[in-house]
C-alpha cells in the first residue's frame, strides 16, 4: 500500500490559499447538495486534556473519507494534529498530514469564503482580532478575495 505523508512544510509548499478557498467553496456546494457528510466533532477527555476528533466524507465526484485528531489542553490545541484521508470507494489510505497548518489554512479559507460572499465588494477595511496562526491565515484569505486599503 502506497500513501503520502505530508508535514506542515509540505502543506505550505503545496497548498495556496486561493486553492484552499476554492476547495472550501466546493465543500459548501457539496454540503448544499447533500454530498458532504460532516458529523459534529467529539472529544475524549483524559482529565488533563482532551483528544478532539472531526470526520467527514464527500460522496459524489471524488469520493473520499477522512478524519482529523488533535490534542487540546485547557481548550487550546497544542499543535499535535493528525489528518488521514482514505479513498471513499476502496477504503485505501491515500495520505496522512501531520501538524496544525492544514487546519489553520482550512479555517482561514472558510473565512475567505465568508468574506467573498457576505461582505460588500467595495469593502476597504479589514479588522482581525488576534495574532496567532489563525489570524495570519484569516488575513491571507481575506486578501485573496478583497483589495483592502487598511
Amino acid at each position: 500500500m502506497t500513501f503520502h505523508v505530508l508535514s506542515n512544510e509540505d502543506v505550505a509548499r503545496l497548498v495556496t490559499m486561493k486553492e484552499a478557498i476554492e476547495s472550501m467553496e466546493e465543500a459548501f456546494r457539496a454540503q448544499a447538495e447533500g454530498a458532504l457528510i460532516a458529523p459534529a466533532r467529539f472529544q475524549v477527555d483524559s482529565g488533563s486534556g482532551a483528544l478532539v476528533f472531526t470526520a467527514g466524507a464527500l460522496t459524489k465526484r471524488r469520493k473520499v473519507v477522512g478524519f482529523r485528531a488533535y490534542s487540546a489542553r485547557a481548550g487550546l490545541a497544542s499543535g499535535a494534529h493528525l489528518t488521514a484521508v482514505f479513498d471513499g470507494e476502496s477504503g485505501a489510505l491515500e495520505g496522512i498530514i501531520t501538524g496544525e497548518l492544514l487546519g489553520a489554512v482550512r479555517t482561514g479559507a472558510i473565512g475567505g469564503v465568508a468574506i467573498k460572499y457576505m461582505s460588500r465588494p467595495d469593502s476597504k477595511r479589514l479588522g482581525i482580532l488576534g495574532s496567532g496562526i489563525q489570524a495570519r491565515t484569516q488575513l491571507e484569505a481575506a486578501a485573496c478575495v478583497r483589495r483592502f486599503e487598511s
